[in-house]
């Protein structure tokens, strides 16, 4: 029994964690919180006497597991709500003029590089404070390859940044993050919690009791009979993982979001408002791509291909028997004494293979799009990620696919003056940071 209790009781620390209910305390105070459940809240009620259960702050750190998570985004109201993140009482007015200038930190743990993006908001706007890049070793061999650990790089990377004063935003994305558009009969909400569960198991591929699920209803007109929803899961054991490689660089984060709904705040916090009802944001990582169909107030739906930047890279790499830095040149299309030109003009044929698989993966998402909302057509496809750098592929995508192909320009409406160089304006580096800027700007909203 006491294995068992123990298990249960640490399957209710990962569940607050992940519902904000652990508290704005550090990993290094974390460490020494060793009292058990009971203990707490005895502490809580003679420090503060606060009735445990009752309305308490963020320092408190009593169990709420019943609570619902947060819900996925409603329409209208850009930028996309984390599905996962923390309760924060309602400020008074005073503390509204203390943090009126608030910082985020939005971090972005991907398979090859780490990025982040700290911005903050002012009475003149956001404003970019700074950023960084680190890429790992090409081949993603972390130390056992002589490159450097993602624990490693993340702490090197936040050292220098007040954690204490900054909410962090992270992501989760991959296999284990699943995303379905599922159709119900017309229910009640309350209806549909009930059923949901049962429902779910015809969709996610893995047991329910391994995974944290939410949804969405989806914006609808009043004749229609059946109920367009988005089932989110994330297997408890990728959120694990991903807070204890926070929690050693003593990152506690105020929100664990997912890949597409940041990316979609991006889109929405630097779009005009006259801009596309109907888009495709194609978001090239390292190993794979995401294609996210957003449409004016929801996330349609989202998937993975698995292409990303690094698989052109060893084409590259294979054809020519060189090194990654001088295939990846090659790739964006450099030229010049070290990059002979019969080398980039050849291009087209090493890539037309993955380009044609690509393209058509593309082109069956959007099918699909048309197919179940009867809406046919896209205003753009909107491009961004390190991997979309590759010479010539918004050409490429517009002919094939005959929709406009644009970059997502992500730092378009943030305020740049005095603080970077004017380099951040480059594509190499702006699309990188897409993701970081999308989870800043939702740790600010």
């Amino acid at each position: 029994m006491e294995d068992k209790d123990k298990e249960i009781a640490a399957t209710n620390r990962l569940l607050n964690i992940i519902r904000g209910d652990e508290g704005d305390y550090s990993p290094q105070q974390k460490a020494v919180k060793t009292s058990s459940n009971d203990e707490q809240k005895e502490a809580q009620k003679k420090e503060t006497g606060w009735k445990t259960g009752g309305n308490q702050d963020n320092s408190a750190s009593a169990i709420k597991v019943q609570e619902k998570f947060s819900p996925l985004p409603q329409s209208g109201s850009p930028p996309a709500q984390a599905i996962f993140q923390k309760k924060e009482k309602r400020p008074s007015w005073l503390s509204w003029i203390r943090n009126s200038e608030k910082k985020a930190l939005g971090v972005d743990i991907g398979s090859y590089s780490l990025k982040y993006v700290l911005v903050q908001k002012g009475i003149g706007g956001i404003k970019l404070l700074d950023y960084n890049i680190v890429d790992l070793h090409p081949e993603g061999g972390g130390d056992a390859d002589g490159g450097m650990s993602p624990e490693k790089a993340l702490r090197s990377m936040v050292s220098g940044i007040d954690l204490d004063s900054t909410k962090v935003i992270s992501s989760v994305s991959g296999p284990s993050v699943i995303v379905r558009h599922v159709q119900f009969p017309q229910m009640s909400e309350k209806e549909l919690m009930s059923s949901l569960n049962w429902e779910a198991r015809s969709y996610i591929p893995f047991p329910l009791d391994e995974i944290n699920l939410d949804y969405q209803i989806l914006p609808r007109k009043e004749k229609d009979r059946r109920l367009d929803v988005i089932l989110v899961s994330v297997t408890k054991k990728l959120l694990r993982s991903h807070l204890d490689l926070l929690e050693s660089a003593y990152i506690e984060p105020a929100i664990v979001d997912i890949n597409p709904l940041s990316m979609i705040n991006t889109y929405m916090m630097t779009c005009n408002d006259n801009e596309a009802k109907t888009i495709a944001l194609l978001n090239m990582g390292a190993q794979s791509s995401s294609l996210s169909i957003y449409r004016i107030g929801s996330l349609f739906f989202t998937r993975d291909i698995r292409i990303g930047g690094n698989s052109f890279t060893k084409l590259v790499q294979s054809k020519f028997k060189i090194s990654y830095a001088e295939a990846e040149s090659i790739k964006k299309g450099a030229s010049g004494n070290d990059t002979p030109t019969e080398k980039t003009q050849d291009m087209q044929n090493i890539f037309k293979p993955l380009l044609d698989e690509l393209i058509l993966e593309t082109r069956r998402s959007l099918i699909y799009y048309d197919n179940q909302t009867g809406k046919k057509g896209f205003s753009f496809i909107v491009l961004t990620g390190g991997g979309s750098l590759l010479n010539g592929l918004p050409e490429t995508l517009e002919s094939e696919l005959d929709i406009p192909v644009q970059f997502l320009e992500p730092f378009r409406k943030l305020r740049l003056e005095g603080v970077v160089s004017p380099a951040l304006l480059k594509k190499e580096i702006s699309e990188r940071l897409s993701l970081s800027i999308g989870l800043a700007l939702r740790g600010i909203s």
